[in-house]
């Protein structure tokens, strides 16, 4: 039976498992099919079944705002950019869960952002292209009271996370991003960063304009482009390989291990450092949509 590649894009867009592609291709007046001739059918024109991804959508004024930062960035020393995150990393395999559904082979299917509650450890970290800091424990998010009188992480939290560091950490993450830079001969180097609100705390700009480090503007909406996010899910990747861990504690020392497996790998770190350019010409192309990397 020949059905035309954009009918199963279409049906493999809306439908997640073969059956129900079967189902809807039925129901547009073609011969009804088994699921495992759909498989076939959807592996003939280059699709796999893939885990879809969470992202944020995006509209016409976020898009051109994506746009106009790319090209006022594009010249932009990378080699010098330190990239900053947060992200929770939970100790159950919850977190690893995701509908499945057919997409073009490395091109996943993407669903709206959802919310879930797990055993989670909150972390903040920086990476360059010399090396990484080390990992700092925060407070969490909301529903979690930190020592702060928060629920979750506020802007005091953060500062002090620049400062002098995270639960268990002895230096701030400035102090160490510096020492990573200072190391390699190289100065003037940038701090980035993404912007909610506890970002914006005065404090921040302060401390990092008293250090002498330059802050990189950077683009709503846009974990596309920063190189940690690739970080932390190869983190993920590797922390997930045999967990073994008994309880919080034991889970937090793997989770370290993990971060400095990872970002320990100079060919890890060369070939992200290699994709930033890529990256943006990539989204010039797309006008400021998203870009797969």
């Amino acid at each position: 039976m020949q059905v035309a590649d954009e009918q199963l894009d279409d049906a493999g867009g809306s439908y997640r498992c073969s059956t129900e592609i079967a189902q809807h291709m039925a129901s547009e007046g073609h011969p009804l099919v088994s699921a495992s001739t759909v498989c076939k059918m959807m592996r003939d024109i280059g699709y796999s079944y893939q885990t879809t991804q969470r992202e944020l959508p995006l509209d016409d004024r976020k898009r051109a705002k994506r746009l106009a930062w790319a090209k006022k960035v594009v010249r932009v020393p990378w080699k010098n950019v330190l990239f900053t995150d947060s992200k929770i990393f939970r100790g159950s395999r919850t977190s690893l869960r995701g509908e499945k559904a057919w997409a073009p082979k490395g091109r996943p299917r993407r669903r709206p952002l959802e919310k879930f509650g797990a055993f989670k450890v909150h972390v903040y970290g920086g990476i360059s292209m010399h090396g990484a800091t080390s990992l700092h424990i925060v407070s969490g998010t909301t529903g979690v009271q930190s020592k702060y009188g928060l629920k979750g992480v506020g802007g005091k939290e953060y500062v002090d996370v620049l400062k002098v560091g995270g639960e268990g950490n002895n230096k701030g993450m400035v102090q160490e991003a510096a020492e990573l830079f200072n190391y390699q001969g190289g100065g003037g180097w940038i701090w980035e960063q993404d912007m909610p609100n506890i970002h914006k705390n005065k404090g921040v700009a302060a401390h990092l304009k008293q250090v002498g480090v330059g802050m990189l503007p950077w683009a709503s909406n846009s974990p596309d482009m920063s190189l940690i996010e690739n970080v932390w899910s190869e983190v993920e990747r590797v922390l997930w390989k045999g967990p073994k861990w008994t309880d919080q504690a034991d889970f937090t020392t793997k989770l370290r291990g993990a971060w400095e497996s990872v970002t320990g790998s100079k060919e890890f770190r060369k070939a992200l450092w290699q994709s930033m350019r890529p990256r943006l010409r990539s989204l010039i192309e797309a006008e400021g949509g998203r870009v797969r990397w």
